[in-house]
């Protein structure tokens, strides 16, 4: 089953769960290198059509977010440390800050912004 997940992102509901466009990827260009990510052209997160896709790594795509002007921060540091402080839910919190539930997660659990 395909569908699009809370990032924006089309997923084929199996055990795993795989991202759509890395299955794209996969079916029509062969295996993806463990080191590279599958970075779409369109910056349209559901689209899986192989033409609008290429490999890149971390860094590639951290640039072209950047060259797009789609690359910004929502959280300040002062954010940071109240959502690491914060005891509501995790959807909550994120909702109130205007983040993922996943971003507040990494926060808390002190994946990102570990250095405050």
């Amino acid at each position: 089953m395909l569908a699009v997940g809370p990032t924006g992102y089309g997923f084929v509901s199996k055990k795993p769960e795989y991202l759509a466009h890395r299955l794209a990827w996969h079916a029509y260009r062969g295996v993806i290198p463990n080191c590279l990510a599958v970075l779409h052209r369109c910056d349209n997160p559901p689209c899986c059509n192989p033409a609008h896709l290429f490999l890149g790594t971390l860094a590639d795509n951290n640039a072209d977010m950047k060259a797009k002007g789609r690359q910004f921060c929502k959280l300040t540091p002062d954010k940071a440390r109240a959502i690491r402080l914060d005891t509501r839910s995790q959807v909550v919190t994120a909702k109130e800050h205007g983040v993922s539930q996943q971003l507040v997660s990494r926060v808390k659990l002190g994946e990102v912004w570990n250095h405050l």
